[in-house]
């Protein structure tokens, strides 16, 4: 039942061939559909201010062969537009990549501004060492983002890009020592358990190893489980779990479960177990054990 209305505007017409013309107006007989917005000319990405920005940041710019980098790119905008654009990933070659869903929405206020935010992040492990190079992220609008609003007649494309970033990765510390995973981790935790202490000779004990780490797993050949005399030891199966439902960082939980039959009887002692490797945040090699309970 209200009535809305907006304020009256008021235009000055001059004369076409008046000199002096001040600056920005558009020449004689030119039409609304032949302006720019800002977002579309302000430089690769935007900037913080205008209308309409996106951002692609590395969490670090200095890492080590295998070490975990987040990658974020961030789309910001004080008005929406009414097409949804299209997104171009950036390349990331030399890299093993894992998605870090979901995508996160939120409000922030940047340069004096509440910008509306949607965030998409990465995991990125460098495979190789030297000056590695993460390209552009690109956001493509179907046509001016305000173009529909002020009617214009001829629709066109319009893309913001951002830089790329480059990463120093360095090769891991020489000389390796013997028994390294190859494993790059600031967080790892070894653990090992069985089913039963007693069991009748013949019978399987189940045992289960978990190694949780925020290094790559995917493709890490597992933890080592040496032979133990007595026993015959059968694999039952092995489980990659990824936590990536809003985790800030890739974190992964390897499970292997076997089954050991022993074939005499007495008392058994099982080994330690134990995974070889390197800590960025330390910079050095490191063991994490695990004793398997008697």
């Amino acid at each position: 039942g209200a009535t809305c209305e907006t304020r009256a505007i008021t235009i000055a017409v001059t004369d076409p061939g008046a000199a002096g013309r001040p600056p920005g107006q558009r020449a004689p007989g030119a039409t609304g559909r032949d302006r720019r917005e800002s977002p579309a000319t302000a430089g690769p990405g935007g900037r913080p201010g205008d209308e309409i920005f996106i951002t692609l940041e590395a969490d670090r710019d200095v890492a080590w062969v295998g070490e975990q980098i987040v990658l974020s790119f961030k789309y910001h905008r004080r008005v929406n537009p009414w097409d949804q654009p299209s997104y171009d990933p950036p390349r990331t070659e030399g890299f093993w990549r894992v998605d870090l869903p979901p995508e996160r929405h939120y409000r922030a206020r940047i340069a004096g501004h509440a910008y509306q935010v949607t965030e998409i992040r990465y995991a990125l492990f460098p495979t190789r060492s030297g000056e590695l190079e993460i390209g552009s992220a690109r956001l493509t609008f179907p046509e001016d983002p305000f173009g529909r609003f002020f009617s214009r007649r001829q629709r066109q494309q319009h893309s913001l890009q951002t830089d790329p970033l480059t990463v120093r990765v360095r090769e891991l510390p020489q000389p390796r020592p013997a028994g390294f995973s190859g494993l790059v981790a600031s967080e790892l935790e070894l653990t090992a358990t069985v089913d039963r202490d007693t069991v009748p000779r013949g019978e399987p004990v189940g045992l289960r190893v978990e190694l949780r780490s925020d290094a790559f797993l995917k493709g890490f050949a597992g933890v080592a489980v040496p032979g133990i005399e007595g026993v015959r030891a059968h694999d039952s199966q092995e489980t990659l779990r990824e936590d990536l439902a809003g985790a800030p960082r890739y974190r992964a939980t390897l499970v292997q479960e076997k089954a050991l039959v022993p074939i005499e009887q007495g008392t058994l002692t099982l080994p330690e177990l134990t995974v070889g490797y390197f800590n960025p945040a330390r910079e050095r090699y490191e063991t994490a054990t695990a004793a398997i309970p008697a």
